[in-house]
């Protein structure tokens, strides 16, 4: 914008602000202090982050909580990488969920934060936790199915919980999980049968392949179901049915 008579430099306003490192009072704009800058240069600002935004590195040794955020990581959650920024995601339509797995990432060490929202194109409410941790998610992305299974083993229903809340469902005398992807399901079965499970693999063909489904069944009726719903103790998906055998047990 060309000079026009009358008009005042920001810097020649009268606006000033402290730097929050030096202490030094310097000329600001009226937009920089409705950004809340804090800092006079760029060596103070990177200072300040340093000091008020450290790097978090959170607790990656076998634990119950590792093992419920794999599970559920593996079946309805993901990493972002966003401009470099990593974060670990959760979106799901039931609140519960999302704040089991919010406490389950502030014990390993992370800071998590969970907002609601509807989306334009969708009629139900939608829970979204996030915690961004370029540490974590470097460690979960280099995981091999191998990996995630001897985590598993450390403490099988935590992990059998994780994934059942993400992908299980309970409606009738059917109790199973979902998933496209069967190395996750050969998991899942391998710790099932650890527990003394019977099990039954259904897949149904798609087009394309990749997208083919897969189905993990517990086999043995409702006693089974009750005994794994006990057994895992999910925060949801207990079924009507499966809630009232619970309740006799």
């Amino acid at each position: 914008m060309a000079f026009q008579k009358g008009n005042v430099p920001w810097n020649k306003v009268g606006l000033t602000t402290t730097c929050a490192i030096c202490g030094t009072v310097f000329p600001t704009a009226k937009s920089y202090l409705k950004s809340g800058r804090k800092c006079c240069s760029t060596k103070c600002a990177n200072q300040y982050r340093s000091k008020f935004y450290r790097i978090v590195y959170p607790n990656l040794q076998p634990s119950p909580e590792l093992s419920y955020v794999i599970g559920v990581l593996i079946g309805d959650g993901c990493i972002s990488n966003y401009h470099g920024k990593y974060s670990v995601i959760l979106n799901v339509t039931d609140e519960t969920f999302a704040l089991s797995f919010k406490t389950a990432l502030r014990r390993l060490g992370l800071h998590p934060r969970l907002n609601s929202s509807i989306p334009k194109t969708k009629s139900r409410r939608y829970f979204r936790v996030t915690a961004m941790s370029k540490t974590f998610a470097e460690w979960y992305i280099q995981l091999r199915p191998e990996d995630i299974l001897s985590i598993a083993k450390s403490f099988p229903l935590e992990f059998l919980r994780g994934f059942y809340e993400a992908e299980g469902t309970a409606t009738g005398h059917r109790l199973c999980v979902f998933n496209t992807q069967p190395w996750k399901l050969e998991i899942y079965q391998e710790l099932l049968h650890s527990l003394d499970f019977n099990t039954s693999h259904l897949s149904y063909p798609r087009i394309p392949p990749s997208k083919a489904a897969h189905e993990l069944h517990i086999l043995g009726g409702q006693p089974e179901q009750a005994r794994f719903l006990h057994s895992v103790n999910p925060c949801i998906k207990w079924g009507r049915h499966a809630s009232r055998i619970s309740d006799r047990i």
